[in-house]
């Protein structure tokens, strides 16, 4: 078997080279791209552009009202330099640009739009819930059967296309007025206060749906595990008139789960 020479390159040390490469701004300084008929540069070009492109391209469909907000221009900016900090590491780009929400909060340029951040997480929701893997989900009439003294141990199942979000912002109302039938004279008052969201997709379509406090409290405990009674113990203690009927039977004809726990 032949020596490995001294001066040998890893695959992964070449591919690393090769994306900082790509990724970097400044020219060619390497014979890495060296060709007997082609400038390196404009090599080097065509490969940065080909990422920036198809990584741009992914981001901007995620990110639609995110762009909106700031406008084409400085959007493109931010997104090349999130791209060049995090490039992605996977063919597949629809689990790319998680953390898009968390790298505008880190920008002063957008320090004037405090709710961006939590726009562009409902986005990110959105677009997670729209990937999620198919399940069947849980309809009221699942629960008409059972004896009423089995209710507080029953434990639901969260439906794998559920997302929540909560926000100081009524980011669901400026998501809205962004979307192709929303009224353009619309405004949205942000002083308006916080909001709950729940992300589902019932019937292959995902809706996103404003809950109360206590809802948002017990849809939490649910998704996390505890039955029935358990999540909503505490739940009584803070809201003493919380309606858990009315309550339950919207989380499920909203989608929130997918069945219950034998």
């Amino acid at each position: 078997m032949p020596e490995t020479p001294p001066n040998h390159t890893s695959l992964a040390q070449l591919q690393q080279a090769f994306c900082r490469l790509i990724l970097d701004d400044a020219p060619v300084a390497s014979g890495m791209l060296a060709s007997a008929h082609r400038d390196p540069a404009r090599i080097q070009n065509v490969y940065r552009n080909n990422l920036l492109g198809a990584a741009g391209g992914a981001l901007a469909l995620t990110y639609p009202v995110s762009q909106a907000l700031v406008g084409d221009r400085f959007f493109q900016h931010v997104i090349t330099r999130y791209i060049q900090k995090n490039p992605p590491t996977t063919g597949n780009l629809d689990c790319y640009g998680e953390d898009i929400p968390t790298y505008l909060s880190t920008l002063p340029d957008v320090a004037s739009l405090p709710y961006l951040p939590d726009v562009a997480w409902l986005e990110w929701a959105w677009h997670q819930s729209s990937l999620a893997e198919n399940a069947p989900v849980l309809m009221p009439e699942a629960l008409q059967s059972l004896p009423p003294e089995t209710l507080p141990e029953l434990c639901f199942i969260p439906h794998p296309a559920l997302r929540m979000l909560h926000s100081e912002y009524p980011v669901h109302r400026i998501w809205a007025l962004h979307q192709d039938e929303a009224n353009q004279a619309s405004t949205v008052d942000l002083s308006e206060g916080p909001c709950q969201l729940a992300i589902t997709r019932p019937a292959r379509q995902i809706l996103i749906s404003p809950l109360e406090e206590p809802e948002y409290q017990l849809l939490s405990r649910m998704v996390k595990g505890n039955c029935l009674g358990d999540a909503v113990e505490k739940i009584y203690a803070a809201f003493p008139h919380f309606d858990l009927a009315f309550s339950l039977e919207r989380l499920i004809v909203t989608g929130c789960f997918s069945g219950i726990k034998p």
